[in-house]
């Protein structure tokens, strides 16, 4: 019974949109997305991306566009899209380090994101505990 009781208040404690989302934090001419976990599709099945990266800019203007609700949305439906056979592929990480540099460029109109570090990069398959 206590179980239920802990699993109950577990559940509430989720925001209804799913796990919480860090908020983007500009520091100068970067920005530091802290986290996010999607639902990924792995054959058919739910697999779970979590992944955590920085952005440097060419400027802080094109740092805090990026760290805007807007820009936060556009990765995280365009994560949503990945499957976990193109995040576990050979370049998987170098590709979606490439894309996530070009949707945060066109979500902020133009060329003012450089580089994007990981700071996690986690793809787990269905089925693992």
């Amino acid at each position: 019974m206590w179980m239920a009781a802990v699993l109950w208040l577990a559940i509430l404690a989720v925001p209804a949109g799913g796990l919480a989302q860090g908020e983007p934090v500009v520091r100068g001419g970067a920005v530091t997305y802290p986290g996010f976990d999607v639902n990924i599709d792995d054959g058919g099945r739910l697999g779970r991306l979590h992944v955590a990266f920085e952005v440097l800019f060419t400027d802080e203007q094109g740092a805090k566009l990026a760290a805007t609700p807007q820009v936060k949305e556009t990765l995280l439906l365009f994560l949503r899209e990945k499957t976990a056979a193109e995040l576990l592929a050979p370049k998987g990480r170098d590709t979606l380090r490439r894309e996530l540099l070009a949707q945060i460029n066109g979500a902020i109109g133009g060329p003012r994101a450089i580089r994007l570090f990981f700071m996690d990069y986690l793809v787990i398959k269905a089925g693992t505990p």
